[in-house]
């Protein structure tokens, strides 16, 4: 599977030119209904400009929706809730995972389509569609578990972009204990195994401080807070540097820009049944990224 380079991901987030008019679809089915495999999408073709438009408008999405999710694994930090907090921010890794992949070109659709970069130079990018292989580049028969074939490519694919990134994004394109299946295999236990999952209640209601987040955390329950605030980090500062703007969210609530309705939409947010206990002050990093 190959990428774009930061060059070419800046060509494709805003250097190819403007997209498309918005058209109210979601990706998966045009990914389903659009894509064959044996294709190629060339830049100057029709079939390119529309796997971009929707592309990067699904990036937008996803990079609100990861924030949103990491917003609400906060919320739900009490000692009923604590394994799914964890669930929760498992899901907002996910979600900035796969915009970042977007804004690389990728589109992962497990047990479907693979799309990755033919050829990179501004001016005559290519995209090529294949059907998604059943393994990953190091996971063999990666098919029972669609989201461990994802993070084996996920993790394949930013390798090639290490270099230009800040260290403080390193924790976002090294796997967790050098296993690419990490993730997914700790939330699997906390969604899945109920007794793990009260363990990890039991465990916060003994050692939970706001004042001490995240560091009152403990283990692979802190790594994985960690890591999500970091793949946040790196989504919005990739998105940042290739300069993407979309209108995918703009009918959601009132006017503004992109960091407005995240801040009105999600870090303001508060429970439609009456005000809720306080968020306890946190200074998120990814939520102060300047998007």
């Amino acid at each position: 599977m190959r990428v774009f380079d930061l060059k070419g991901a800046k060509h494709f987030g805003s250097g190819a030119g403007a997209l498309g008019a918005y058209v109210p679809t979601s990706f998966r089915e045009y990914v389903s209904t659009a894509l064959r495999a044996g294709e190629t999408l060339s830049e100057g073709s029709d079939s390119y400009q529309e796997y971009r438009g929707h592309a990067l408008r699904e990036v937008d999405r996803l990079l609100f929706m990861a924030i949103s999710n990491y917003r609400r694994s906060l919320d739900l930090l009490t000692t009923s809730s604590a394994y799914w907090s964890w669930v929760t921010a498992y899901y907002s890794s996910y979600y900035s995972a796969t915009a970042i992949m977007g804004l690389l070109g990728v589109t992962i659709v497990p047990h479907r389509v693979l799309v990755d970069v033919a050829a990179n130079a501004p001016g005559n990018q290519r995209l090529r569609i294949e059907r998604c292989p059943k393994d990953g580049p190091t996971l063999e028969d990666g098919s029972r578990s669609p989201h461990k074939l994802f993070w084996d490519f996920y993790y394949d694919g930013v390798s090639y972009i290490r270099a230009d990134l800040p260290d403080r994004l390193m924790g976002a394109v090294e796997p967790i204990d050098d296993n690419r299946a990490w993730q997914i295999n700790t939330r699997n236990t906390q969604n899945y195994d109920t007794f793990e999952a009260l363990k990890t209640c039991e465990e916060f209601g003994r050692r939970f401080h706001a004042s001490s987040f995240p560091m009152c955390l403990w283990g692979d329950f802190e790594t994985q807070m960690r890591t999500s605030t970091t793949m946040i980090d790196l989504g919005l500062w990739l998105a940042t540097e290739v300069g993407l703007k979309t209108d995918a969210i703009s009918t959601i609530g009132r006017s503004g820009s992109w960091r407005q309705k995240a801040e009105e939409l999600i870090r303001r947010a508060e429970s439609p049944f009456g005000p809720s206990r306080p968020l306890f002050k946190v200074k998120v990093q990814a939520l102060a990224v300047n998007y």
